[in-house]
């Protein structure tokens, strides 16, 4: 997947997925740049979710009604 693809599946910027990678807060060899384009394994959505939600990058989740 792309940084767009994932973005759109987590709900967030295109921008934040890479830098992730750019500030090495995430390894490149999780997701390597491939003919120029960074090529990101669906294993590795947890990972990019939960470093993104530790940095307040991704939305706020509505609660539930109680």
């Amino acid at each position: 997947m792309t940084p767009s693809e994932v973005a759109r599946r987590l709900g967030c910027s295109p921008v934040d997925v890479t830098q992730v990678f750019y500030r090495r807060m995430l390894p490149d060899g999780l997701a390597p740049i491939e003919r120029g384009r960074r090529q990101i394994p669906e294993t590795a959505l947890e990972q990019i979710r939960e470093t993104l939600a530790a940095a307040g990058k991704l939305p706020e989740q509505a609660s539930t009604p109680a």
